[in-house]
């Protein structure tokens, strides 16, 4: 459902016969809308960008979406939308078109004419019944305004997160350190937060950035619980079911198309090397998670590198 405003502002739905609707004027093109506030602010131009708040409501009013709460994608603030006149026979852009700077209005949509396919279609949404759009039109600004706003809520956006890591990782490594403790280990430990221990050291350079890794590896977290591998002996003394058959794992080191403890990790190792890999959550999953991996989990890794495929 997220984004569902910015993805429907050219969508079309049959004309109504009616002119009133359940307190809802209807425009001759078939929009249903209320206007809730009207303060004779300048109205949107083409190439014009408004601020918008808004919420997306089943007809009986259960929100969906709501810009203004601070856990949104939006965080609370008001969304971006480049202004453009009507396309189809009934189009959110004609109910904008009637707002002005400080205005406030319902738009009501039949959600045949959002959900085209079947499968597209939420459970709780049903065929035939409509959606609201409950809007608030801020404020107009032009396109340079708009790359100035968006890059500010970028920075904000990298600044929180990195203030958020900084925070898990100190958990991250106090959780460690006890594993460590307890269990008699003494890993080096990089920059990031990062710790390994090399058991076979291998021969040649280091992987590098661009490099492909060969690995074997088996994925622990900290109670060592097994949620990952494709070693075979490992398969077999835990009959471990991955679901197909155990083959070495290629990674292209520095593609970013692994967690990150990966990608640093490898480059601590030489092919033939063996060793173990202690993952703090923020270079792992961090808050996602999935059937497998719970949110914030440190990992540990042992990797095996069978061969290293140079870039150069």
């Amino acid at each position: 459902m997220r984004y569902l405003l910015l993805s429907i502002c050219a969508l079309s739905i049959a004309v109504l016969s009616s002119c009133k609707h359940g307190g809802y004027t209807t425009t001759k093109s078939g929009l249903q809308y209320i206007i809730h506030s009207s303060k004779g602010g300048r109205k949107p131009k083409e190439g014009d960008y408004m601020k918008v708040y808004y919420q997306i409501r089943t007809d009986k009013d259960s929100i969906l979406e709501d810009t203004r709460d601070p856990k949104s994608p939006y965080a609370g603030k008001p969304v971006n939308i480049p202004y453009s006149k009507p396309k189809s026979l009934v189009d959110l852009m004609e109910g904008f078109g009637m707002l002005g700077e400080g205005d406030s209005a319902t738009f009501r949509l039949n959600s045949d004419s959002i959900y085209k396919q079947p499968q597209q279609r939420p459970p709780f949404i049903k065929p035939g019944e409509y959606m609201k759009f409950v809007v608030k039109l801020v404020k107009l600004a032009t396109e340079d305004e708009v790359k100035k706003d968006e890059m500010a809520r970028r920075e904000e956006f990298i600044k929180k997160m990195k203030e958020e890591q900084a925070k898990q990782l100190v958990i991250d490594d106090k959780l460690l350190q006890d594993f460590f403790t307890k269990n008699n280990l003494h890993p080096q430990k990089t920059e990031s937060g990062l710790y390994y221990t090399i058991e076979t050291p291998g021969k040649g350079d280091n992987i590098a950035d661009g490099d492909s890794a060969v690995v074997n590896y088996a994925g622990r977290f900290l109670d060592g619980k097994l949620f990952d591998t494709n070693m075979d002996d490992v398969i077999k003394k835990e009959k471990y079911d991955r679901g197909g058959p155990a083959k070495p794992f290629t990674v292209p080191v520095g593609a970013h198309q692994v967690i990150p403890g990966w990608d640093e990790g490898l480059k601590l190792f030489k092919k033939g090397a063996k060793g173990k890999l202690y993952i703090p959550s923020v270079l792992a999953y961090g808050k996602q998670q999935n059937q497998m991996i719970p949110a914030n989990s440190c990992l540990v890794f042992d990797v095996n590198i069978i061969d290293v495929k140079r870039s150069k």
